[in-house]
């Protein structure tokens, strides 16, 4: 039992190491022997559906623009598969492109196989948070901005009511 979970943890370790040597202009093992993602991956049920996505969806947020405009172009039909990958790089694309992402994921996610729906859903859920957290800094900004202007203003009638007060003492000062 202690070779197995040994062994287990060699080789894990043995495969997260190899992740890093890999070019990504080749095809990348999923983590199962017998799979290879290479490019937008397919809705076929099957050992190597889960580990494609996955690896699907890690390339996507570590690639750049350039990469991510490949894939809306090779993704650019109009079925589930094509959509669920759109939605995969657009939401590790710009900000502006996060509320469309949603929208796909929440469209098709139903209609994915069931091995895949819970990650489809916990990259939802992930989105939906960045887009949550985003929101709450706009919206804190905005407060911090009015809250602001408020100051500004509640100095200005102070500054007015001391020149008040000042314009007073100062006359019963002078008989």
């Amino acid at each position: 039992m202690k070779h197995t979970k040994l062994l287990a943890g060699m080789a894990l370790a043995a495969l997260l190491s190899g992740c890093q040597m890999m070019s990504t202009d080749a095809p990348v093992s999923s983590g199962n022997a017998n799979c290879f993602y290479y490019g937008p991956p397919v809705l076929v049920e099957g050992e190597c559906l889960l580990p494609n996505w996955v690896s699907f969806g890690l390339k996507a947020q570590r690639e750049d623009s350039d990469w991510r405009r490949d894939m809306l172009k090779q993704t650019a039909d109009d079925t589930a598969q094509d959509r669920l990958a759109r939605a995969v790089v657009l939401s590790w694309s710009g900000k502006d492109q996060w509320k469309q992402a949603a929208e796909l994921y929440k469209r098709d996610i139903s209609g994915a196989p069931s091995a895949l729906q819970p990650l489809l859903r916990y990259w939802l859920n992930d989105l939906e948070a960045r887009r949550s957290l985003v929101t709450n800094v706009s919206s804190n900004d905005q407060q911090v901005q009015r809250l602001r202007r408020e100051n500004a203003e509640l100095t200005k009638k102070l500054d007015a009511l001391t020149a008040i007060e000042e314009s007073m003492n100062a006359r019963r000062r002078t008989p």
